[in-house]
């Protein structure tokens, strides 16, 4: 028993600490739905969207400016590794390519006409070494972008779509998508890997696709924070983690977190540090988009997300550990600054009291907090997996609220609080 409240002491501690960002939208001076964004540093970035539109900031996104793109293709992905050197492609009934040496102020196109279907995604390990996905192909550069080559793909694979790269080193790159393999015939979701050198084929980076869960159809969005360490957004509100320390044993992929929520896209995900992370995805309400956080590399995830109140956002980029960005419809573009809820958390912890704890079946929740008029509840067990997650809305004849625990096995769960004006509890709930 002391060892299971330890534990539980532990949870509550990383979930009522994990980060949790403020976010606040920008003026970026155009209403075209915008793709995708990078940073190079926490004041140096760039947005990139429909009709060919390129912003820049270089103060933080106090101020945005529209870079001159010199084609009106729609821009689906950016990726820059300094200040100076970047990539933007894209594709309508054609792909374009782009590159700048000066920060954006001059786009050079590279002929493209090697590149099989559209541009999806880029990224680049160094000024010379990249890859690029369509979607039955991965092409690799070792010349900054100048050309690009097919690469081989295991062969078991009988039908593959690839989506997202990330490049955690100058001559490794790691895409996310989905396959269908001579054994099992299944499809999944997978991720593949190269990490020989720039032009190495292609393989699975874990050799037993159950690894993904059957309902998922495909990876959508990847990160590796280091090269051993990786994480991978799937379709269907599942975060997978592959961690093969210094072994060299590559994979396999586990299920990092499970939403238990079908279909919930996950959107993006960035890890600015190998501790620090986070993943964008979308809310059961339509007006807004979810963003969840870790500061351990995902050992645990804070279950009470941040609410960012814009109908869609499709792209999340954090440059460190402590800003990050959104961008999405209608020019939308969020910066996320990190809030220190710590100071906050007892001022509510006071005021939240159960009834009857432990129970067998209803719960009834009191919050006396005077200036809480909307409040969001997140009930999660003791592996951080979601169960239930609601509003609730203050009034004079709302003052209690009730949780129904009747399905719940019997055992120990965490009930996290927030209202609108910040402030956060963590209170432990026992099923009997």
């Amino acid at each position: 028993m002391k060892k299971l409240f330890t534990l539980l002491a532990i949870i509550a501690s990383t979930i009522m600490f994990a980060q949790n960002f403020n976010w606040s939208a920008q003026t970026s001076g155009v209403t075209t739905h915008l793709q995708d964004v990078f940073f190079a540093d926490n004041q140096t970035g760039w947005a990139v969207g429909n009709a060919g539109v390129i912003l820049h900031t270089a103060d933080g996104g106090q101020t945005w400016a529209a870079q001159t793109s010199g084609t009106v293709i729609n821009l689906f992905t950016v990726y820059f590794i300094d200040s100076q050197t970047g990539w933007a492609a894209g594709h309508d009934l054609s792909n374009v390519l782009l590159k700048t040496t000066d920060g954006g102020t001059t786009w050079t196109e590279i002929p493209s006409s090697s590149i099989s279907l559209q541009i999806r995604d880029i990224s680049f390990g160094n000024a010379n070494n990249g890859w690029l996905t369509t979607p039955l192909g991965i092409y690799a550069s070792t010349d900054g972008g100048t050309t690009w080559t097919l690469q081989t793909i295991n062969q078991q694979t009988t039908q593959q779509d690839v989506r997202v790269v990330s490049t955690p080193t100058d001559t490794s790159a790691f895409v996310g998508g989905f396959s269908k393999r001579n054994t099992p015939s299944n499809t999944y979701a997978d991720v593949f890997a190269t990490a020989e050198s720039p032009t190495a084929a292609f393989d699975f980076l874990s050799s037993d696709q159950s690894n993904f869960k059957t309902t998922d159809n495909s990876i959508r969005c990847i990160d590796f924070p280091a090269p051993n360490i990786g994480f991978a957004g799937g379709s269907d509100g599942v975060i997978y983690k592959l961690d093969f320390g210094s072994s060299g044993n590559i994979g396999p992929w586990l299920v990092n977190l499970d939403l238990g929520i079908p279909s919930r896209l996950i959107w993006g995900i960035s890890f600015p540090t190998v501790a620090d992370g986070m993943f964008l995805t979308s809310s059961s309400n339509s007006n807004e988009m979810l963003v969840y956080h870790t500061s351990d590399t995902g050992s645990t995830w804070n279950m009470m997300p941040d609410t960012v109140p814009t109908e869609f956002m499709n792209a999340l980029h954090a440059p460190d550990a402590n800003t990050a960005w959104l961008v999405g419809d209608n020019g939308a573009i969020y910066k996320g600054a990190i809030s220190n809820i710590s100071i906050k958390e007892n001022v509510l912890q006071s005021q939240v009291s159960l009834f009857p704890n432990p129970t067998n079946g209803k719960v009834t929740i009191k919050v006396n907090s005077v200036e809480s008029t909307k409040l969001n509840y997140c009930l999660i067990d003791v592996a951080g997996r979601e169960l239930l997650a609601g509003k609730w809305h203050k009034g004079e004849n709302a003052q209690h609220f009730d949780l129904d625990l009747s399905d719940m096995v019997k055992g120990i769960y965490l009930l996290h609080i927030a209202d609108d004006k910040g402030y956060t509890s963590v209170t432990r709930v026992v099923k009997q």
